[in-house]
């Protein structure tokens, strides 16, 4: 089946996150990635954006993450980007990702979480919160 993916790619944010003592009171380097999905039927007679997936205020959302207050996971956040993409009724699907390089592991690379889930998943997961 043909999709529809309108996508963010590695949005560089600085966030005060983590659990352990070494990364409380710094914002660490954080890179965000986003598709968000619908079905290429939904799509293809798109003429005005607001009938479509407009990636900016999703951009904006993560932009704002910036100004939080400290957090604890980058679950925390991940959840809040699916909550925000799904407020989109004709988004089928998201994968999102977001890594950090942390103080401990700067030589070592990044670390991070990737979520696949469709609406229906999603919803599921929610509910049973």
């Amino acid at each position: 089946m043909a999709e529809y993916i309108a996508c963010i790619k590695d949005v560089e944010i600085f966030v005060e996150i983590g659990i352990h003592d070494h990364e409380k009171g710094e914002a660490q380097r954080l890179l965000v990635s986003v598709e968000m999905k619908s079905e290429f039927t939904t799509m293809r007679m798109l003429r005005h954006l607001e009938h479509g997936i407009d990636y900016e205020p999703v951009l904006c959302f993560i932009l704002s993450w910036q100004k939080q207050a400290h957090v604890d996971l980058i679950e925390e956040l991940l959840e809040d980007l699916m909550d925000f993409c799904f407020s989109n009724v004709l988004v089928s699907e998201v994968v999102a990702s977001i890594q950090k390089s942390p103080k401990a592991l700067v030589e070592k690379g990044d670390v991070g979480i990737t979520l696949k889930v469709n609406r229906e998943e999603w919803a599921q997961c929610k509910a049973r919160l």
